[in-house]
């Protein structure tokens, strides 16, 4: 039971060596443990702090376009007021809502994408320590309950002393006090991802940065590949607006694991990156007020099995003029599991999790009547209806006043 249990904890390690060691070695067994829960526990905070900095660094190239476009229009208080931000964030490398500035707007807009991005980021890192110490936690009291039925009641003690230790650790504390204020504030925010859906498959989450720079109405990433576009059951409206999407496919963390029967288990993660432009067609309307939905949709592995919502993102332009706007949406990702079962002088392979389907683009008018939609894929031609279901959704957020707009 102890030697499984490190076994599924770790995830690294093949059955073949863990059946190696001594089935009396609690001991061992728990400094295992420890080993991979510290060094996970490590690893989970310096990926967090990494994306923290990427994050400031777009943050500081935004603010500093938008110096420039102050800079030729010759808007000196306006620039007094970003050379201030730029210098305080150099000193604080944060977004506090205390440091928001009543004007010029964009700027303000700027600081509220960060912070809000910013707090998605260090909500991530506190769920991902809470589940980690979890598993952990399951896994102790799992040993502790073991041990004591063997009458080992000192090794039993080790690891009571353990858990006590690991509930009383300050990075699991802030995590927890941070888990609980944003329930209690009513802040928790849907995350774009194929797991975690509500029950009619929509989630939605204001996520989407929005570029009015018309020097920026591509991606200058050479990873990003143009999508063609197909119509959908609601995609015979008139369209007074224009839409054009490229996407990057990036592939992270593949883990594989063999044991000795030459059986192997591992797991893959891909993220999608998405960027649109919206221009209307007409250079005298305008498309402020409206509402863009980008649903994802991701299938199983097996052939039988259909797309399905997975994951919507939206914003409400409010700040857009006749050269077009570019929105990058949040990334979205799926993962997929692969195994092997040795029988008799073959291995048979299994698979298990989902794949991208691709994904649908809607535009909805200040009434809410559908003035765009077109999808990246054939087979979600019939599932435009889902958008509305969608809208239905994001109203709601709105109207609760969640959010109203992410512009920058």
């Amino acid at each position: 039971m102890l030697i499984s249990s490190v076994a599924a904890l770790t995830g690294s390690r093949s059955e073949a060596e863990v059946m190696e060691e001594s089935a009396d070695d609690s001991l061992g067994a728990l400094h295992r443990a420890q080993s991979v829960y510290r060094d996970t526990y490590i690893q989970v905070c310096s990926e967090s702090a990494g994306e923290l900095d990427e994050l400031g660094g777009a943050y500081v190239k935004a603010v500093r376009r938008f110096r420039e476009k102050l800079l030729k229009a010759g808007k000196l208080d306006e620039l007094l007021v970003v050379r201030q931000e730029l210098e305080r964030f150099d000193r604080e490398d944060t977004v506090k809502e205390s440091d928001f500035v009543s004007s010029p707007n964009e700027l303000l807009n700027l600081q509220k994408v960060y912070q809000r991005r910013a707090e998605r980021l260090i909500r991530d890192k506190h769920r991902r320590i809470l589940s980690l110490t979890k598993k952990y936690i399951n896994f102790l009291e799992r040993m502790q309950k073991d041990l004591t039925r063997q009458r080992r009641i000192e090794d039993a003690l080790a690891v009571k002393t353990e858990i006590e230790a690991v509930k009383r650790d300050p990075g699991v504390l802030e995590a927890e006090s941070f888990v609980e204020k944003t329930k209690a504030a009513g802040s928790e925010e849907a995350v774009a991802s194929d797991s975690d859906v509500s029950e009619d498959g929509v989630k939605a989450s204001p996520g989407v940065v929005v570029s009015t720079d018309p020097g920026q109405m591509r991606p200058n990433d050479s990873s990003f590949k143009s999508v063609s576009f197909r119509r959908t059951d609601m995609s015979s409206v008139t369209h007074p607006v224009w839409c054009r999407a490229w996407i990057a496919v990036d592939r992270q963390k593949n883990t594989r694991t063999t044991d000795w029967t030459g059986s192997y288990s591992g797991s893959s993660e891909v993220q999608h990156r998405l960027k649109l432009v919206l221009k209307t067609r007409d250079s005298g309307e305008s498309l402020k007020d409206q509402i863009v939905v980008i649903q994802y949709f991701t299938e199983g592995v097996k052939k039988s099995d259909k797309p399905r919502q997975a994951g919507c993102e939206y914003c409400v332009l409010d700040v857009l003029d006749s050269n077009g706007v570019l929105l990058e949406c949040p990334p979205f990702r799926t993962k997929r599991d692969i195994r092997t079962e040795y029988s008799g002088e073959a291995h048979r392979l299994k698979s298990e999790g989902t794949q991208f389907s691709g994904f649908t683009v809607s535009v909805f008018d200040k009434d809410r009547n559908i003035t765009y939609q077109k999808t990246s894929a054939a087979d979600l031609r019939d599932l435009g209806r889902t958008a509305t279901r969608a809208l239905e959704r994001i109203l709601q957020q709105i109207n609760a006043g969640e959010q109203d707009a992410e512009p920058e």
